[in-house]
């Protein structure tokens, strides 16, 4: 009988720091993986390793980042619509361009952003409203995540989606309250909660979803009509978008919101109260509507947000630490683990990506190793959400 050898298919690897998850550190630390998986994550110690130590240095090893909400197949748009007259004339913009884009060149584009992003650290992605298949794309670049398949309009039949099981999960997502159907809307979180996936839905973002959906009238409805989408037997004007979510009964853990740009004080509670994953992209906020989301009060009412990049379409890049950065300019009084909380362990939990976002006993055996000195963990932290043109490199363990 041939009696398998343990040390196959295993690594272990060492920096001087190991971040197991934002404000845990572990210094001179070594990650051992076995068949894919993380079966240990200590200090080297005294106990040898089961395998040969491979020793990146003095750097950082850390969880892949998440990027919870973007759309890849847009990136062909980058630098082509208009960004500086407001978020209708964007959005008219985003759809005239659009149409100009050869299926050759969408498919190009996406693929180089798709390498773009994973070579700033992103391993697990929330892709949103894909304008022709990506989940082969997103499986040959060795990213987790989910794809949601975005519906506008009024209620039709909800196709079924591939119930195949992997790193690459199909689900369902409404555009928004302001583009789809409150009964469609609820259409595709029944189906989601049938399928035991994550519902997803852009919410609160614009001041012209506001003003229509308390109104019903106005510059967003009028371009709903020349689109074709007939809202009047909708029936749900006269409401906020937070309200009317949580009257539809779409905020719950197991959907994720994404901007909440415009929110008011008792709609951040609604939010908090209702354990919905929000998910902000503030480049991309500035960039449309010139304002950043309200971090410090979801802070302060509980709410652990994840962090997304939106679109080339919006923002300048699709680099999770580029958003990082950002918030940590604007928002000073923000702890760094804070800030690597929302771009690791917030955006898996929201993605329902078990073990991503922390290294830990069981999680993927996918690192990162980020080129840095700093003489403690706090100072690691501080260079992760601060430095530019961070070196880094993936390590898979699988």
């Amino acid at each position: 009988m041939i009696h398998p050898n343990p040390a196959m298919n295993s690594s272990c690897h060492r920096a001087k720091w190991v971040m197991r998850s934002p404000g845990r550190w572990i210094e001179n630390g070594i990650v051992e993986i076995r068949s894919g998986r993380i079966v240990d994550v200590r200090s080297l110690g005294k106990k040898p390793p089961q395998s040969s130590i491979s020793d990146h240095g003095g750097g950082i090893l850390m969880p892949p980042l998440v990027n919870c909400h973007t759309h890849l197949t847009l990136s062909a748009l980058k630098d082509r619509v208009d960004k500086g007259s407001g978020f209708l004339a964007w959005t008219r913009s985003l759809l005239r361009e659009r149409e100009k884009v050869s299926a050759k060149e969408a498919l190009e584009a996406t693929k180089e952003a798709l390498l773009s992003m994973k070579g700033s650290g992103v391993g697990c992605v929330g892709e949103f409203g894909p304008r022709f298949e990506v989940r082969e794309l997103l499986r040959d670049a060795g990213l987790r995540g989910i794809v949601w398949r975005e519906f506008l309009g009024d209620d039709r039949d909800v196709p079924s989606l591939s119930r195949e099981a992997g790193e690459i999960l199909e689900s369902y997502a409404g555009h928004g309250p302001h583009t789809t159907s409150p009964i469609l809307l609820r259409k595709l979180k029944g189906a989601c909660k049938e399928r035991g996936v994550p519902f997803s839905i852009h919410l609160a973002e614009s001041k012209e979803e506001v003003d229509f959906l308390e109104k019903g009238r106005g510059p967003w409805a009028d371009f709903l009509r020349e689109r074709g989408i007939d809202f009047s037997p909708w029936g749900s004007l006269g409401k906020r978008p937070v309200r009317l979510a949580k009257e539809l009964g779409l905020l719950d853990e197991d959907t994720v919101a994404v901007h909440l740009l415009q929110v008011e004080k008792e709609e951040i509670e609604i939010l908090a109260e209702s354990g919905v994953f929000v998910c902000l992209c503030p480049r991309s906020n500035v960039a449309l509507h010139g304002k950043v989301p309200h971090l410090e009060d979801f802070l302060r009412a509980g709410i652990r947000p994840c962090l997304g990049t939106d679109s080339l379409a919006s923002g300048e890049s699709l680099s999770v630490l580029d958003e990082i950065r950002f918030l940590a300019e604007g928002f000073p009084n923000v702890s760094p683990s804070i800030l690597l909380e929302m771009a690791t362990i917030n955006g898996a939990r929201a993605l329902k990506a078990e073990g991503c976002g922390l290294l830990e006993k069981g999680s993927p055996g996918r690192l990162l190793y980020v080129e840095a000195e700093a003489s403690s963990w706090e100072e690691a932290e501080e260079i992760l959400v601060r430095k530019r043109d961070l070196a880094l490199r993936f390590i898979d363990g699988s």
